[in-house]
């Protein structure tokens, strides 16, 4: 798969994990953004906002394994750089799949990022207690 494709699949989740952790956090509720996003956006979102809400990236043979997420970020990282591109977006999710990597090691999934967010914003990594 080209390098730009995964990169939107991972920007998506990023985004996604952003949105439901402040969604939580402010007390709309993941319920509520959730149902937003159904209703809104086509495409890969709903799938993917329904992994995060039910803890699916902690699960221990991830979809999308995290040092594949990795590599692909540091390539396209490499591109911006060689071509004088500045992706903070970018930056900012290498440093939280860094952070599943540290938590989850091999079983990090991409989609975990979900985690790295929500313990960056002072809330468990794994959501599976059902308290969002």
């Amino acid at each position: 798969m080209c390098p730009l494709t995964d990169w939107t699949q991972i920007a998506k989740v990023e985004q996604l994990a952003e949105s439901h952790t402040l969604a939580e956090k402010t007390g709309l509720g993941t319920n509520n953004l959730h149902k937003f996003v159904e209703q809104m956006f086509s495409g890969p979102y709903t799938p993917y906002s329904n992994r995060l809400l039910a803890g699916d990236y902690m699960r221990d043979d991830p979809l999308f394994q995290i040092d594949l997420a990795l590599k692909d970020c540091r390539h396209m990282l490499h591109l911006a750089e060689s071509t004088g591109t500045v992706m903070g977006n970018l930056q900012v999710v290498m440093q939280h799949l860094e952070a599943v990597k540290a938590e989850r090691g091999e079983k990090g999934d991409f989609a975990a990022v979900y985690g790295a967010v929500r313990k960056e914003s002072g809330l468990p990594f794994d959501n599976r207690d059902g308290s969002a």
